[in-house]
């Protein structure tokens, strides 16, 4: 079950030449309803999965109990049917364009700035956000208008894990591909408020996605494991530990830090793990 919100996290406003405006600070998340399974059922279900590495709090907030259930939706999620609705054809071409830039990658090494390419109508925009909706803006596409014309603006909040800001460029690279290319107008993305479980119904949303998967998991990790069908709870273990091992470097996000809050450990686990059984996926029924 899902959780409902009487107000919603400030969003960030954009201004005509590109900066960002904070909206104020986080609001207070209220009117919820019951949860999907109580406080003693996540940890349950956690450590079933995890041991004892990721300990929980004792006091759940709304964020964390949404971050575990968004979780466990992904670990028993049916990726075989959701793959069926990707254009391999699309990803793999969305993958191919990204790396022709690799100075878009390197520009993820900086905290605040802007990345060109030169004959791209793009502009990268990296600047920490810590206020309004805080993390739970991983970053955003829209139109920018400039005095040579229109420009694609992608923004990145660069408060999150290294591997999380490159999996986000690549996210909203590939609805850039999809403008630019095909004419597909990019709609209006909820951004903090996105489940994951809520992407697998997305077709647009997946198949960016599985641009980010392509180059995020290691070939041959995936190779290796595409054909574990089992839906047991060992095979959820082991779908955790082998999304860790095949996550590429430039693209891991999951570091365990005493600085990072448990929300934040478990999204960006349930992210890594997302990558990984969409890739799996991908190679199983596509066979890319």
């Amino acid at each position: 079950m899902e959780e409902s919100y009487n107000s919603r996290p400030c969003l960030p406003l954009i201004n005509d030449n590109g900066s960002i405006t904070a909206t104020g600070s986080s609001q207070k998340r209220s009117g919820r309803r019951a949860p999907s399974c109580s406080a003693n059922g996540r940890v349950h279900r956690l450590r079933d999965y995890l041991g004892n590495s990721l300990e929980p709090p004792e006091d759940w907030t709304p964020d964390e109990a949404g971050a575990v259930d968004d979780l466990l939706a992904i670990v028993s999620a049916d990726y075989n049917s959701a793959a069926t609705a990707v254009s391999g054809e699309q990803a793999t071409g969305i993958a191919r364009t990204f790396s022709r830039y690799p100075e878009l990658m390197e520009g993820v090494r900086i905290e605040s700035g802007d990345v060109r390419l030169n004959g791209r109508d793009i502009v990268v925009r990296l600047e920490p956000y810590t206020r309004g909706a805080g993390l739970h803006l991983w970053g955003f596409s829209c139109d920018l208008k400039t005095d040579h014309g229109k420009k694609f603006l992608i923004y990145l909040n660069t408060a999150h894990q290294r591997g999380a800001v490159a999996a986000t460029l690549t996210h909203e690279f590939a609805h850039y591909v999809l403008w630019k290319v095909e004419g597909v107008q990019t709609p209006h993305n909820e951004g903090p408020l996105y489940r994951l479980s809520k992407r697998l119904r997305n077709s647009q949303e997946l198949v960016c996605d599985s641009a980010v998967s392509l180059l995020a998991m290691s070939q041959g990790s995936i190779r290796r494991r595409h054909s574990c069908k089992s839906n047991s709870k060992e095979a959820h273990k082991r779908d955790i530990a082998d999304s860790l091992d095949a996550i590429r470097p430039e693209y891991r996000m999951f570091v365990k830090s005493e600085r990072i809050p448990f929300e934040w450990h478990v999204r960006y686990l349930t992210t890594t793990l997302h990558l990984f059984k969409l890739r799996r996926a991908l190679a199983g029924t596509l066979g890319i």
